[in-house]
């Protein structure tokens, strides 16, 4: 028994709704698979491109349009299921902390709908990449060699160097795939991706100069967090958003001084 056949990673240009109103034009990875019918032998597979393009003439991809498209897969290829997965770069504007410089950062996402025993399902992967500061390592640097605690202080003159401030850093990684509660109500990328980052030692920019960079240092390093913490934080987080009923959160720090994350 085949349970589902469709077409997948169809390269698309895509149009979709930000928060505050905003377009995000990116390219994303389609795939739609339906149930197929035990007297049908095979799928056309023109069927499922057609459908897609079909899609692509009448512009932004929102929510109801999902939810529209799932019947109209079931209509057109006459199946009693339908799935569809959509994996693209989100692109957000974000001013560093200090100089104020805007940049885009992208993050992936992954968009899952379908509509099976006319029961909707919509999923929402989103992964933001962020700065942690290892808080074993923090400790371990407030100590001299004799085995005394070292004094930290922040000095207002900040040429000058704060002692024991030498704990490891690493880039790291949050997934968190959220489910919606209800398919007509949805969760901004935006605000995904702000839990994940408020969630970390510090968030990381694609433009930095050098203010920017002792700031998000001192940041990471005042806020050092395992992996662990961050996981908790996040979930702590996702349990006030009213919109889900159901998440999954993977972090994933990668070591600078192991050969394993």
């Amino acid at each position: 028994l085949i349970q589902k056949v469709g077409i997948r990673n169809y390269r698309i240009p895509f149009r979709v709704w930000g928060r505050g109103d905003s377009v995000i034009d990116t390219v994303a990875k389609i795939s739609i698979y339906t149930s197929l019918n035990a007297s049908v032998r095979g799928a056309n597979m023109s069927r499922y491109s057609e459908i897609i393009n079909g899609v692509l003439s009448k512009g932004l991809i929102s929510l109801a349009f999902v939810r529209d498209l799932l019947i109209q897969i079931q209509e057109e290829l006459e199946s009693e299921d339908s799935y569809i997965k959509l994996r693209f770069p989100y692109f957000v504007k974000k001013r560093s902390p200090v100089s104020d410089k805007e940049s885009f950062t992208n993050y992936s996402c992954i968009f899952e709908a379908k509509c099976v025993n006319d029961l909707e399902d919509f999923l929402l992967t989103v992964e933001a990449q962020y700065m942690s500061a290892c808080p074993c390592s923090r400790e371990m640097s407030q100590i001299d060699h004799v085995g005394n605690q070292i004094d930290l202080f922040i000095m207002k003159d900040k040429k000058n160097c704060l002692p024991g401030w030498g704990a490891h850093t690493q880039r790291s990684l949050g997934r968190v795939t959220v489910h919606f509660k209800d398919p007509t109500r949805f969760v901004w990328i935006e605000d995904l991706v702000d839990i994940i980052e408020t969630s970390a030692s510090a968030p990381i920019y694609n433009l930095l100069k050098r203010s920017d960079e002792q700031y998000i240092t001192e940041q990471s390093y005042i806020n050092a967090k395992f992996c662990e913490d961050v996981a908790r934080d996040i979930a702590i987080r996702l349990d006030a958003v009213s919109e889900i009923d159901a998440y999954v959160v993977v972090t994933e720090h990668f070591e600078s001084i192991h050969l394993f994350s």
